[in-house]
């Protein structure tokens, strides 16, 4: 009979004491356990348990003992709720150490010594969710920016009027008044006709052919020295600064609970040194250490490349993906795939599997051939209803070596097939009562992939009818063809005989 957690709570049992723990012999020891057990002697509890033996303990529990199943159960709990607070945590620190290389890659494009935008990049609402301090919690708020004052408007009274304007525009257009000739001469007369000389031809405001070829050459000298070659430094931000070597990491075949390694370098293709910095995996089941390092100080030099080691430890044989962010400094982020796959199993059974027809209370025995024509897989069959998805097969309890299902037999329950290997799956149907029979069987492989099986069957009585008898009324054959109903009785007669002597009749059905 199942119990609520509260239902199995014991009302009067006993604590034990807890055992006080000697203080650390050294004073620089950091371990304060001695100092919970003393001051929370009646909630601290000295040993710790780790995570394999509380899930341990949520297994092997029997659920006869309420005292040890609540405990258990309270344990479990309190468990899964330091999981989730853990996982919130770690989310918040991812976050923060994006932000921060974020607002670190800006900071060294600017060549500023503080972090510039880094409040940009941090989610004020995620870090309030936890009480954490953010940028706006000590930083003065900027005051808004106040728009130019307009001029001052002059009054109708000031302005001036458009015939002002006018006689002011002209007397700026006004011509100069023309320069006086030269003094006249000692008896030169007063009506003398001033001699003017004849303008320049355009022809002679044009250099000559030697005279522009040496101008040319002046003025190609003078352009010269602005056509210099700038620092690398400041040149424009290159697109693809960085790539690896390979561009994807492939881990095609692989066992759980192993750990496989793979080598990627990430070379510089600019022209340019350059900083990078890697972002970690999201999931745990990939990480990357450095190996080689060829630059100084954090920089690349161009045509060398940074050396890293990718670890891979699968707990499934699923499909695993995650990626490693390679942010250069001042380019744009390149991502490097990371994929755990491997060729997974596939069984050529249909979907649907007709057993056939049999008697009622009778038994029909039919073997189905099962057939991989993908990769080496494990399999285990369970009744629909019983499989909890998603899981690990690993966890996964084997089935009994035949599985009952109604009126139907099935086994094997547990088999392994490598590439083109085949087994057959033999089913037995048994039906008591007439009907059409349908259930569904769900088969689990080792990649974590569930193939769902409909099994059809039909059960029947025998049913037989007499059409005629010999030997009938007045010794004329009795025909029950022409009865007004045939399902009715039919009561066939024989005479009186001696013992020991055989009579017989015959069913004469055309």
């Amino acid at each position: 009979m199942d119990h609520t957690l509260a239902d199995r709570r014991p009302e009067n049992c006993s604590r034990e004491p807890t055992m006080k723990l000697p203080r650390p012999s050294s004073p620089r020891n950091q371990d304060v356990s001695s100092v919970l057990s003393e001051v929370f002697s009646d909630l601290h509890y000295g040993h710790v348990l780790d995570n394999d033996t509380i899930d341990n303990l949520y297994i092997s529990r029997t659920n006869g003992d309420d005292f040890h199943d609540y405990y258990v159960d309270l344990l479990k709990q309190i468990k899964n709720e330091r999981d989730e607070r853990l996982g919130d945590l770690i989310n918040v620190e991812k976050h923060m150490m994006s932000a921060y290389s974020l607002a670190a890659s800006q900071t060294s494009t600017l060549n500023s010594d503080t972090l510039q935008g880094f409040d940009h990049y941090l989610d004020t609402d995620l870090m309030e969710q936890f009480n954490l301090l953010t940028p706006g919690s000590y930083l003065p708020v900027a005051p808004p920016a106040l728009k130019e004052p307009a001029p001052p408007t002059l009054p109708n009274y000031m302005r001036g009027t458009k015939v002002a304007a006018e006689k002011e525009k002209a007397k700026l257009l006004k011509p100069l008044p023309p320069r006086s000739g030269k003094p006249k001469k000692h008896g030169a007369t007063t009506g003398a006709r001033e001699i003017r000389f004849p303008a320049k031809a355009a022809w002679t405001k044009t250099l000559t052919p030697d005279k522009r070829d040496i101008e040319m050459k002046k003025l190609e000298m003078l352009q010269a020295t602005s056509k210099f070659l700038k620092a690398k430094r400041f040149d424009a931000t290159e697109d693809s600064v960085f790539i690896a070597i390979p561009d994807v990491v492939e881990f095609l075949d692989y066992v759980p609970g192993e750990v496989y390694e793979q080598r990627v370098k990430i070379k510089n293709v600019s022209t340019v040194s350059k900083q990078m910095q890697l972002l970690p995996p999201s999931t745990k089941f990939f990480t990357y250490t450095k190996v080689a390092d060829p630059g100084t100080n954090g920089n690349v030099a161009p045509g060398l490349a940074v050396e890293y080691k990718i670890t891979f430890m699968p707990n499934s044989l699923g499909l695993f993906n995650d990626t490693i962010q390679v942010t250069p400094q001042g380019g744009t982020p390149m991502f490097i795939p990371l994929v755990g796959c491997r060729t997974p199993p596939s069984l050529t059974l249909p979907r649907e599997l007709d057993v056939g027809h049999c008697l009622v209370y009778g038994t029909l025995k039919t073997s189905f051939v099962c057939k991989n024509v993908g990769g080496e897989g494990r399999f285990y069959l369970f009744p629909e209803g019983k499989l909890e998805t998603p899981f690990l097969f690993d966890d996964l309890v084997p089935p009994p070596p035949e599985l009952s299902n109604g009126h139907f037999n099935i086994s094997p329950t547990s088999f392994s097939l490598s590439h083109n290997e085949e087994i057959n799956i033999n089913i037995e149907f048994y039906p008591k009562v007439e009907d059409d029979f349908k259930t569904n069987i769900l088969i689990a492989a080792s990649d974590c992939t569930v193939k769902e099986i409909k099994l059809t069957a039909m059960s029947e009585w025998c049913k037989v009818q007499l059409l005629a008898i010999s030997g009938g009324v007045d010794n004329v054959d009795y025909d029950i063809r022409y009865e007004d109903d045939p399902n009715k009785e039919i009561l066939v007669k024989f005479p009186d005989q001696n013992p020991g002597t055989v009579e017989q009749k015959t069913d004469n059905n055309p």
